[in-house]
């Protein structure tokens, strides 16, 4: 791995939380359903969503399932030994069915099913914001202050906690760019070792838009207090692990697709378990 983003950061506008009367972040599932009750009771939409980027609600599924089940848990689901009809997976799509809700998100859950990712960091970081939340990884900061809103500011109108636990903190989710060798050919042993040294990760994580996997990379580097807490939380987590979905085998059933089903209202069972079925062909044909 070259270079990755945490995707265990939830995306707030600090100042729209000043003006509801809201003072603390959530630590735990739990307050962080009443901190959406208490946006809503001062008006405002808790939530912007971008469903129709399907891959942002796997995002979702991933950390309440790594925070529910355990890394162990994680690992095995997203591997060829995985059950999808376990009822580990769905207790946590009823658990996301707590939160995606309509009258969290902007439009409903059917306008959110039409809304891309990008759309949605805009609901929250535009100038005048449609609602004050947006969950998606670290990158979410370099979108939102290079391209929605440059005026945005760290600690005024831009800010994000961790993703919430629910007994205790299991860990967090990253995403990331890998790199291998396919070929033998002159010079791909010496780009890779590159790619590989703190000079490379240096270089990448003075974007301040990601973060570097290299151990050799000081911290100091790290031009924002986005990134600066972003590195320091994967670093200090009990546990990491990789993007479920892209684990799975790349011919396997639409995993985001699912998703929208599930908070569309459809029925969990009925879901499951044919996806159960074409991911087990999936790994058989990897």
């Amino acid at each position: 791995m070259v270079k990755f983003n945490s995707k265990s950061t939830v995306f707030y506008r600090p100042d729209v939380f000043k003006t509801a009367g809201i003072t603390t972040t959530p630590k735990t599932w739990d307050e962080f359903k009443t901190l959406l009750a208490a946006l809503k009771d001062k008006g405002v939409t808790p939530m912007g969503l971008g469903a129709k980027d399907s891959w942002t609600l796997t995002d979702w599924f991933e950390s309440i399932y790594l925070r529910q089940a355990g890394p162990d848990a994680y690992s095995k689901l997203f591997s060829k030994d995985g059950d999808w009809t376990d009822p580990t997976v769905t207790k946590a799509m009823e658990t996301m069915k707590e939160v995606l809700v309509e009258g969290n998100v902007v439009g409903g859950i059917n306008g959110s099913l039409g809304v891309a990712f990008t759309d949605a960091i805009a609901q929250v970081f535009k100038p005048t914001p449609d609602a004050a939340i947006y969950y998606e990884g670290g990158f979410v900061y370099g979108i939102a202050t290079g391209d929605t809103n440059k005026d945005l500011k760290w600690g005024d109108t831009i800010q994000w906690f961790d993703f919430p636990y629910f007994d205790s903190p299991k860990g967090v989710t990253i995403g990331g760019d890998v790199i291998a060798a396919l070929t033998d050919k002159p010079g791909v042993k010496e780009f890779i070792e590159y790619m590989a040294s703190v000079d490379s990760g240096t270089t990448w994580a003075k974007t301040g838009i990601i973060i570097s996997p290299i151990k050799g990379v000081s911290a100091d580097v790290y031009p924002n207090e986005s990134s600066k807490q972003e590195a320091a939380q994967v670093a200090n987590a009990p546990a990491v692990r990789f993007d479920g979905q892209d684990l799975l085998p790349a011919g396997g059933p639409d995993f985001g697709g699912m998703l929208q089903s599930v908070i569309k209202g459809d029925d969990i069972a009925g879901l499951v378990g044919p996806f159960q079925t074409a991911q087990k062909a999936a790994w058989d044909a990897e």
